[in-house]
């Protein structure tokens, strides 16, 4: 599901009315996170137009999972938020790495302004999410899941709809993270209210594939 043609037909706002990349490496803290793993230089290919849009888009998606945890740890000082934040950090500076090397002029006008965005649904969406996360803590963290839930049915339609290995490497190496932020999301939610994590987006099946599996080490060598 792409949240850009998502929101294009509405169906995601209806929802949303109210390493080592980014990956926890064993650390004792939920969200932290190791150095993002390498990825390939391009190959010699010129990229489609649809997968430069998804490159792009990719690079403030990422944007905007750290400028709302940033937010919401500001608010709550609980050092989830705080962790995750600096993972998504990592994931907008490998998605630079990569559009670059492509030639991409970067989508992100000021890395320090949160909330600023050249796509305007992500200015929306980053509104609603900030309001969001400012409800109470649980509802924050709920909110923190639901941008993970959206960033890996992103991240698969991204993958699914190019074959260049070095997207491909990218794509996978940040969906790792998004599951492993998933994860630290709900367990705090959980932890917080006695009650079971339920998807807001992905099906059942898929986030409990992710949850009853332990944390990743993403871009790990065997």
């Amino acid at each position: 599901m792409n949240y850009r043609n998502t929101c294009t037909r509405g169906a995601v706002l209806a929802l949303m009315l109210m390493g080592l990349s980014a990956c926890d490496g064993g650390s004792s803290g939920p969200g932290n996170t190791a150095g993002p793993a390498p990825v390939p230089p391009p190959e010699a290919a010129v990229l489609s137009d649809a997968e430069r849009a998804d490159l792009l888009f990719t690079r403030e998606e990422e944007k905007l999972a750290r400028d709302v945890y940033r937010q919401a740890h500001a608010r709550w000082a609980v050092s989830v938020f705080d962790n995750i934040a600096s993972a998504e950090s990592q994931h907008m500076a490998q998605a630079l790495d990569v559009l670059l090397a492509f030639g991409l002029s970067d989508p992100v006008v000021d890395e320090n302004v949160v909330g600023l965005f050249s796509d305007p649904e992500l200015t929306r969406l980053y509104a609603e999410l900030d309001a969001r996360t400012a409800q109470s803590l649980p509802e924050a963290l709920r909110a923190g899941a639901w941008v993970e839930e959206v960033d890996i049915l992103d991240l698969r339609a991204a993958a699914y709809a190019t074959e260049n290995p070095t997207l491909d490497a990218l794509y996978a190496s940040l969906e790792c993270g998004s599951r492993n932020h998933l994860r630290a999301f709900a367990e705090q939610w959980s932890g917080m209210t006695g009650t079971d994590y339920a998807p807001q987006l992905m099906t059942v099946a898929d986030v409990a594939a992710i949850l009853n599996t332990p944390q990743e080490r993403c871009g790990a060598r065997p």
